[in-house]
Protein backbone atom coordinates (compact mmCIF):
# COMPACT_ATOMS: atom_id res chain seq x y z
CA UNK A 1 0.00 0.00 0.00
CA UNK A 2 1.86 3.25 -0.59
CA UNK A 3 2.01 5.34 2.36
CA UNK A 4 1.20 8.77 0.71
CA UNK A 5 -1.79 7.74 -1.06
CA UNK A 6 -4.81 5.62 0.77
CA UNK A 7 -7.52 5.37 -0.79
CA UNK A 8 -11.01 5.99 0.82
CA UNK A 9 -11.69 2.48 -0.08
CA UNK A 10 -8.91 1.01 1.08
CA UNK A 11 -9.50 2.88 4.45
CA UNK A 12 -13.00 1.32 4.76
CA UNK A 13 -12.32 -2.11 4.46
CA UNK A 14 -9.42 -1.85 6.98
CA UNK A 15 -11.95 -0.51 9.34
CA UNK A 16 -13.88 -3.13 8.35
CA UNK A 17 -11.79 -5.32 9.65
CA UNK A 18 -10.39 -4.24 12.72
CA UNK A 19 -13.59 -3.36 14.01
CA UNK A 20 -17.43 -2.68 13.90
CA UNK A 21 -17.83 0.67 13.14
CA UNK A 22 -19.17 1.63 9.28
CA UNK A 23 -16.35 3.49 7.33
CA UNK A 24 -16.46 7.54 7.97
CA UNK A 25 -16.64 9.69 4.85
CA UNK A 26 -13.09 10.86 3.87
CA UNK A 27 -12.16 14.17 2.73
CA UNK A 28 -11.20 13.98 -0.78
CA UNK A 29 -8.16 15.58 -2.77
CA UNK A 30 -11.04 17.62 -5.02
CA UNK A 31 -12.69 18.83 -2.00
CA UNK A 32 -9.48 20.31 -0.29
CA UNK A 33 -8.61 21.67 -4.20
CA UNK A 34 -12.50 23.52 -3.97
CA UNK A 35 -11.89 24.72 -0.47
CA UNK A 36 -8.73 26.61 -1.28
CA UNK A 37 -10.29 28.08 -4.12
CA UNK A 38 -13.79 29.03 -2.32
CA UNK A 39 -11.11 30.19 0.47
CA UNK A 40 -9.45 32.84 -1.91
CA UNK A 41 -11.60 33.76 -4.13
CA UNK A 42 -14.70 34.07 -1.42
CA UNK A 43 -12.98 34.48 1.61
CA UNK A 44 -15.01 33.58 4.78
CA UNK A 45 -18.46 34.37 5.09
CA UNK A 46 -19.01 37.48 6.21
CA UNK A 47 -21.28 38.44 9.70
CA UNK A 48 -24.07 40.63 9.68
CA UNK A 49 -24.74 43.55 12.19
CA UNK A 50 -26.71 43.07 15.17
CA UNK A 51 -27.90 46.22 15.31
CA UNK A 52 -25.38 47.72 17.84
CA UNK A 53 -22.20 48.80 16.56
CA UNK A 54 -20.95 48.41 19.74
CA UNK A 55 -21.63 44.76 20.01
CA UNK A 56 -20.63 44.03 16.22
CA UNK A 57 -17.02 45.40 17.22
CA UNK A 58 -17.07 41.93 19.20
CA UNK A 59 -19.49 39.46 17.41
CA UNK A 60 -22.03 39.17 14.51
CA UNK A 61 -24.87 37.74 13.63
CA UNK A 62 -23.87 34.39 11.41
CA UNK A 63 -25.93 31.72 10.32
CA UNK A 64 -24.30 27.92 11.01
CA UNK A 65 -23.04 28.86 14.00
CA UNK A 66 -24.33 27.70 17.83
CA UNK A 67 -24.61 30.80 20.14
CA UNK A 68 -24.97 30.16 23.95
CA UNK A 69 -26.42 32.96 26.29
CA UNK A 70 -26.23 33.01 30.10
CA UNK A 71 -26.70 35.15 32.45
CA UNK A 72 -27.62 35.73 36.74
CA UNK A 73 -31.65 35.10 36.54
CA UNK A 74 -33.31 38.71 36.54
CA UNK A 75 -30.45 39.90 34.67
CA UNK A 76 -32.43 40.37 31.31
CA UNK A 77 -31.26 37.48 29.05
CA UNK A 78 -34.82 37.12 28.01
CA UNK A 79 -35.28 40.38 27.22
CA UNK A 80 -31.94 41.00 25.58
CA UNK A 81 -32.77 38.21 23.07
CA UNK A 82 -35.76 39.11 22.46
CA UNK A 83 -34.15 43.20 21.65
CA UNK A 84 -31.75 40.53 19.36
CA UNK A 85 -34.17 38.83 17.20
CA UNK A 86 -36.24 41.87 16.85
CA UNK A 87 -33.23 43.78 15.52
CA UNK A 88 -32.37 41.15 13.01
CA UNK A 89 -36.00 40.37 11.96
CA UNK A 90 -36.06 44.73 11.47
CA UNK A 91 -32.89 44.91 9.14
CA UNK A 92 -32.14 41.48 7.74
CA UNK A 93 -35.51 40.68 7.55
CA UNK A 94 -34.70 37.22 9.28
CA UNK A 95 -37.51 34.67 10.53
CA UNK A 96 -37.06 33.02 13.41
CA UNK A 97 -38.16 29.85 15.38
CA UNK A 98 -38.74 30.56 19.38
CA UNK A 99 -39.36 27.89 21.59
CA UNK A 100 -39.83 30.11 24.65
CA UNK A 101 -42.23 28.78 27.15
CA UNK A 102 -41.37 30.69 29.90
CA UNK A 103 -42.51 33.91 28.07
CA UNK A 104 -46.48 32.72 29.27
CA UNK A 105 -48.94 33.58 28.25
CA UNK A 106 -48.93 34.37 24.51
CA UNK A 107 -50.44 37.94 25.11
CA UNK A 108 -47.50 38.82 27.82
CA UNK A 109 -44.65 37.79 24.82
CA UNK A 110 -46.78 39.84 22.05
CA UNK A 111 -46.99 42.84 23.96
CA UNK A 112 -43.19 42.53 24.98
CA UNK A 113 -42.34 42.13 21.35
CA UNK A 114 -44.63 44.70 19.87
CA UNK A 115 -43.22 47.09 22.30
CA UNK A 116 -39.75 46.54 21.09
CA UNK A 117 -40.97 46.86 17.15
CA UNK A 118 -42.68 50.40 17.78
CA UNK A 119 -40.74 51.69 20.06
CA UNK A 120 -43.73 52.69 22.31
CA UNK A 121 -45.61 51.04 25.19
CA UNK A 122 -48.54 49.22 24.58
CA UNK A 123 -50.57 51.22 27.22
CA UNK A 124 -50.56 54.97 28.28
CA UNK A 125 -51.38 58.45 26.85
CA UNK A 126 -48.24 57.71 24.76
CA UNK A 127 -48.61 54.45 23.94
CA UNK A 128 -49.51 52.60 20.26
CA UNK A 129 -52.44 53.44 17.91
CA UNK A 130 -54.58 50.54 16.49
CA UNK A 131 -52.55 50.94 13.52
CA UNK A 132 -49.17 50.49 15.13
CA UNK A 133 -50.74 47.66 16.98
CA UNK A 134 -51.92 46.22 14.13
CA UNK A 135 -48.69 46.75 12.16
CA UNK A 136 -46.66 45.09 15.11
CA UNK A 137 -49.10 41.53 14.80
CA UNK A 138 -48.28 41.77 11.26
CA UNK A 139 -44.40 41.85 12.18
CA UNK A 140 -44.55 39.30 14.31
CA UNK A 141 -46.54 36.92 12.21
CA UNK A 142 -44.54 37.31 9.05
CA UNK A 143 -40.87 37.03 11.12
CA UNK A 144 -41.32 34.90 13.97
CA UNK A 145 -42.38 30.86 14.25
CA UNK A 146 -43.59 31.06 18.16
CA UNK A 147 -43.82 27.06 19.27
CA UNK A 148 -47.08 27.28 21.36
CA UNK A 149 -46.40 26.91 25.21
CA UNK A 150 -48.52 23.66 26.77
CA UNK A 151 -48.16 21.92 29.44
CA UNK A 152 -45.99 19.37 28.30
CA UNK A 153 -42.16 20.36 27.32
CA UNK A 154 -41.39 20.05 23.82
CA UNK A 155 -38.11 17.49 23.53
CA UNK A 156 -35.04 18.69 20.99
CA UNK A 157 -35.95 16.35 18.13
CA UNK A 158 -39.37 17.31 17.77
CA UNK A 159 -38.32 20.82 17.94
CA UNK A 160 -35.63 20.07 15.11
CA UNK A 161 -38.20 18.05 12.75
CA UNK A 162 -40.24 20.80 13.40
CA UNK A 163 -37.71 23.32 12.15
CA UNK A 164 -36.55 21.24 9.44
CA UNK A 165 -40.10 20.98 7.78
CA UNK A 166 -40.18 24.77 7.93
CA UNK A 167 -37.09 24.96 5.75
CA UNK A 168 -38.69 22.98 3.18
CA UNK A 169 -41.93 25.71 2.90
CA UNK A 170 -40.97 29.05 4.75
CA UNK A 171 -37.37 28.77 5.91
CA UNK A 172 -35.89 30.77 8.81
CA UNK A 173 -32.74 31.86 9.73
CA UNK A 174 -32.69 31.61 13.15
CA UNK A 175 -33.52 29.47 16.13
CA UNK A 176 -33.97 30.67 19.74
CA UNK A 177 -34.56 27.97 22.89
CA UNK A 178 -35.00 30.33 25.96
CA UNK A 179 -34.45 28.52 28.08
CA UNK A 180 -33.09 25.10 27.95
CA UNK A 181 -33.62 23.56 30.96
CA UNK A 182 -37.61 23.98 29.69
CA UNK A 183 -36.85 21.41 26.81
CA UNK A 184 -38.53 17.69 27.86
CA UNK A 185 -35.64 15.53 28.49
CA UNK A 186 -34.98 12.49 26.68
CA UNK A 187 -31.71 11.39 28.67
CA UNK A 188 -31.46 7.50 28.31
CA UNK A 189 -30.85 5.70 31.35
CA UNK A 190 -27.37 5.37 32.51
CA UNK A 191 -26.36 8.42 30.36
CA UNK A 192 -24.86 10.74 32.69
CA UNK A 193 -26.13 14.36 32.17
CA UNK A 194 -23.13 15.99 31.32
CA UNK A 195 -22.60 13.01 28.18
CA UNK A 196 -26.48 13.98 27.59
CA UNK A 197 -26.09 17.58 27.54
CA UNK A 198 -23.06 17.16 25.26
CA UNK A 199 -24.69 15.30 22.90
CA UNK A 200 -27.43 17.48 22.56
CA UNK A 201 -25.32 20.71 21.95
CA UNK A 202 -23.20 18.77 19.39
CA UNK A 203 -26.90 17.65 17.38
CA UNK A 204 -27.81 21.40 17.62
CA UNK A 205 -24.88 22.71 16.33
CA UNK A 206 -24.69 20.41 13.28
CA UNK A 207 -28.36 21.33 12.80
CA UNK A 208 -27.29 24.67 12.74
CA UNK A 209 -24.19 23.93 10.19
CA UNK A 210 -26.49 21.94 8.15
CA UNK A 211 -29.40 24.15 7.84
CA UNK A 212 -27.52 27.20 7.61
CA UNK A 213 -29.18 28.71 10.90
CA UNK A 214 -27.85 30.78 13.55
CA UNK A 215 -28.95 28.36 16.73
CA UNK A 216 -29.17 30.18 20.11
CA UNK A 217 -29.66 28.62 23.61
CA UNK A 218 -30.12 30.82 26.80
CA UNK A 219 -29.29 28.81 29.45
CA UNK A 220 -28.91 29.50 33.75
CA UNK A 221 -26.28 29.34 35.45
CA UNK A 222 -25.41 26.81 38.90
CA UNK A 223 -25.68 28.70 42.29
CA UNK A 224 -23.24 31.26 42.43
CA UNK A 225 -21.23 32.64 45.51
CA UNK A 226 -20.81 35.79 46.82
CA UNK A 227 -18.33 37.70 46.58
CA UNK A 228 -16.37 39.25 49.33
CA UNK A 229 -18.22 42.62 48.64
CA UNK A 230 -21.31 41.41 48.67
CA UNK A 231 -22.29 40.88 45.15
CA UNK A 232 -22.45 37.65 42.51
CA UNK A 233 -19.23 37.59 39.90
CA UNK A 234 -20.38 37.32 36.40
CA UNK A 235 -21.01 34.16 35.39
CA UNK A 236 -19.15 32.54 32.55
CA UNK A 237 -19.42 29.12 30.26
CA UNK A 238 -18.14 27.24 33.00
CA UNK A 239 -20.86 28.06 35.66
CA UNK A 240 -24.09 26.83 33.31
CA UNK A 241 -25.41 24.70 34.76
CA UNK A 242 -25.10 20.42 34.06
CA UNK A 243 -22.20 20.50 32.01
CA UNK A 244 -18.35 21.37 30.92
CA UNK A 245 -19.61 21.13 27.25
CA UNK A 246 -21.82 24.45 27.12
CA UNK A 247 -18.23 25.94 26.65
CA UNK A 248 -16.69 23.41 24.83
CA UNK A 249 -19.97 23.29 22.10
CA UNK A 250 -20.46 26.68 21.62
CA UNK A 251 -18.81 28.93 19.09
CA UNK A 252 -19.74 32.23 20.41
CA UNK A 253 -20.81 32.86 24.14
CA UNK A 254 -22.41 35.68 25.81
CA UNK A 255 -23.31 36.71 29.16
CA UNK A 256 -25.76 39.44 30.13
CA UNK A 257 -25.43 40.98 33.57
CA UNK A 258 -27.45 43.69 34.79
CA UNK A 259 -25.78 46.29 37.09
CA UNK A 260 -29.00 47.45 39.41
CA UNK A 261 -26.98 50.16 41.13
CA UNK A 262 -25.86 51.39 38.00
CA UNK A 263 -28.70 51.29 36.05
CA UNK A 264 -27.06 49.69 32.66
CA UNK A 265 -26.51 46.22 31.38
CA UNK A 266 -23.32 44.62 30.20
CA UNK A 267 -23.00 42.49 27.03
CA UNK A 268 -19.69 40.05 27.71
CA UNK A 269 -18.81 38.49 25.04
CA UNK A 270 -16.97 35.16 26.52
CA UNK A 271 -16.04 33.53 23.35
CA UNK A 272 -15.57 33.37 19.64
CA UNK A 273 -14.54 30.16 18.06
CA UNK A 274 -13.59 31.90 15.31
CA UNK A 275 -11.10 34.68 14.61
CA UNK A 276 -12.81 36.28 11.64
CA UNK A 277 -15.59 36.71 13.19
CA UNK A 278 -14.45 38.55 16.77
CA UNK A 279 -13.38 38.24 19.94
CA UNK A 280 -14.15 38.90 23.55
CA UNK A 281 -15.21 41.98 24.78
CA UNK A 282 -17.45 44.07 26.95
CA UNK A 283 -20.29 46.19 25.76
CA UNK A 284 -22.43 48.83 28.16
CA UNK A 285 -25.63 48.95 27.25
CA UNK A 286 -29.00 50.76 28.53
CA UNK A 287 -32.13 49.02 29.13
CA UNK A 288 -35.24 51.23 28.63
CA UNK A 289 -37.75 49.07 30.68
CA UNK A 290 -41.34 50.59 29.04
CA UNK A 291 -40.07 49.75 25.42
CA UNK A 292 -37.56 46.69 25.96
CA UNK A 293 -35.19 48.17 23.81
CA UNK A 294 -31.61 48.09 24.45
CA UNK A 295 -29.04 51.16 23.33
CA UNK A 296 -25.53 51.76 23.15
CA UNK A 297 -23.46 53.75 26.00
CA UNK A 298 -20.43 55.49 24.91
CA UNK A 299 -17.54 52.98 23.95
CA UNK A 300 -16.05 51.64 27.29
Amino acid sequence: MNNTTVSSLKIADMMRRDSNIGPASIVQYSAISEAMNSAKCQGVKKGLTTGWPLIDEYMNLITGLLYIVTGIPSHGKSSFMKSFIVHSAKIHNWRWALYCPEDYPLSFYVQALSEIITGKPLHGKDGMSEAEREQAVRFINDHFVIFEASEEAYDIETILLTVERLQQVNPVQGILIDPFNELESTRPSGLSETDWIGATLARCRRFARKNDVAFFIVAHPTKLRKLDNGTLPVPGLYDISGSQHWANKADIGITVQRDFDEGCTYIHVLKVRFRYYGYPGVVKLYYKPMTGRYLEYPKL
